[in-house]
């Protein structure tokens, strides 16, 4: 199965110069926790997630309003194209530990985005001998190795 098959085309996204008020404002009006950040070509920037948002206001000294997207932005971009196997973008999410892949053009502009919930619910439920090119076991990998947090050695004290 290829990414195309699974991701989301009508992809909402910011310029770099927005604020943190416009990008804010696309998220809750198109339901969506993160958008890609792009230049005038479509080319993606980076990423704005509700998260990188919150905490940028709670250590700001400055209204949202005030803020540009690019000073909150993540630069590290991990994407895939859409002819790519599903398989292989699911690699990539486990291994970067990320929700949500820029599904990148020929031409190097963005054309959609493959999200972790795009995944879900295209999954299937393995039901005799043909495995689903898409099935629930990957993806319960895949969300595990995402929300996965690194493992204390030291062990907890025991209540008394």
């Amino acid at each position: 199965m290829k990414v195309q098959a699974v991701m989301t085309r009508n992809v909402r996204f910011v310029g770099a110069n927005a604020t943190l008020t416009d990008a804010a404002r696309v998220m809750a009006e198109h339901n969506v926790g993160a958008v890609p950040v792009v230049d005038g070509e479509k080319r993606v920037l980076g990423m704005i997630t509700d998260r990188d948002i919150c905490l940028a206001v709670a250590n700001a000294a400055r209204v949202p309003s005030q803020v540009s997207v690019e000073k909150v932005m993540s630069r590290r971009i991990f994407s895939c194209r859409g002819d790519d196997d599903i398989e292989d973008a699911l690699e990539t999410m486990q291994s970067r530990k990320v929700r949500r892949l820029p599904v990148i053009g020929e031409d190097g502009k963005l054309m959609g985005i493959l999200s972790m919930d795009d995944v879900v619910v295209s999954a299937c439920q393995v039901a005799g001998k043909k495995a689903p090119e898409l099935g629930y076991g990957k993806t319960i990998e895949t969300l595990k190795a995402i929300y996965s947090r690194a493992v204390h050695s030291k062990p907890l004290a025991a209540a008394s």
